[in-house]
């Protein structure tokens, strides 16, 4: 007859007396539902092999999911050594000093500073009063609360100091006139600090003033070049004024018909306008002579004292096209 010898193991039925030994020969497995833990770790001495071991660090800190999977500061934005010497490291995560090591402190600065005065104006405008200043930041959060300056750099003086860094807000420029040489400028900027007590800068906010170009069309039917028109300086100011710089090239779309000559003038103190250029089909050479046979636009005739409400005794230069053309598309003139 067959008995079962298997003992069942557990502290009811077995009992190891402290100090004996007991020693296990063949393998011995552990089922997966199992787990062999120590009540107290103990001390290893002599021979030991530890088959396997598993680290778990940071499992229910924040920023680490699924216990392995960083999830910080990114992106890196250092090779190594993001991390300075003498930081203190006490009390801190692993992922916590490795976040230090792989994205240190972001240093804010300046995305944007501009105001509502907008560039340019007419010589001759006044700026004055309360304006809007309007400002961004990189890495905002890294911006020190309250110390926001408007600096007038004409003045070399601040206008608005420690103010909120929240855009926009409102400062006193004062009285600014645009009354001396054409390109005359008046300027501001931002600087506020950040959250480690270093200054941070902003771009100037730039305003320029400039004479205006004018254009326009003078009809006078007949054959080429009949009736050409002389050009007064009230003629010049009746026409279309732009309020921008003619130094560079320009484009006008007089949206004239065959029976209208074209001119434009520009402020005496610009190079000579030498070309005109609607397409690859019609374009030409500007100056030469006054004849319907020579280019488009001669050389210019200087009228002297042209002025309007906000300047006078101004030069121009006025080009008069040689006969009357029809010209439907923007024509650049540089």
């Amino acid at each position: 007859m067959a008995y079962n010898t298997k003992i069942n193991l557990s502290n009811e039925k077995v009992c190891q007396n402290s100090g004996d030994a007991l020693t296990l020969s063949g393998n011995t497995v552990i089922a997966s539902v199992g787990s062999i833990k120590y009540a107290e770790h103990p001390t290893f001495t002599g021979d030991t092999e530890i088959v396997d071991k598993k680290y778990v660090d940071d499992a229910v800190v924040s920023g680490v999911t699924g216990g392995t999977i960083y999830n910080l500061g990114s992106p890196s934005t250092v090779s190594v050594g993001g991390l300075n010497a003498g930081s203190t490291l006490t009390g801190l995560s692993s992922n916590e000093i490795l976040e230090d090591i792989l994205t240190p402190y972001q240093t804010p600065t300046f995305s944007s500073f501009s105001s509502e005065m907008t560039s340019p104006v007419e010589m001759g405008t006044v700026l004055s009063g309360t304006k809007s200043f309007n400002w961004s930041f990189s890495n905002e959060a890294n911006v020190a609360a309250s110390t926001m300056c408007i600096f007038d750099v004409n003045e070399t003086a601040n206008i608005a100091t420690n103010i909120s860094t929240t855009s926009p807000q409102s400062a006193n420029i004062g009285t600014k006139t645009f009354n001396g040489a054409c390109g005359q400028t008046f300027a501001w900027r931002g600087y506020a600090e950040d959250s480690c007590s270093a200054v941070i800068q902003s771009a100037n906010h730039t305003i320029v003033g400039l004479y205006p170009y004018f254009w326009g069309v003078c009809t006078c039917p007949g054959p080429a070049g009949s009736n050409r028109p002389t050009l007064t300086a009230g003629d010049i100011t009746g026409g279309t004024k732009v309020v921008s710089g003619s130094a560079g090239s320009f484009g006008i779309t007089f949206a004239s018909s065959e029976d209208d000559y074209l001119w434009f003038a520009v402020p005496s103190t610009v190079t000579n306008k030498t070309c005109w250029y609607v397409d690859v089909f019609s374009q030409g050479d500007i100056g030469g002579g006054v004849s319907p046979g020579c280019n488009l636009f001669p050389d210019p005739v200087v009228v002297n004292n042209v002025e309007n409400e906000c300047w006078s005794s101004v030069a121009y230069e006025v080009y008069v096209s040689n006969k009357q053309t029809a010209q439907s598309l923007s024509m650049t003139i540089s």
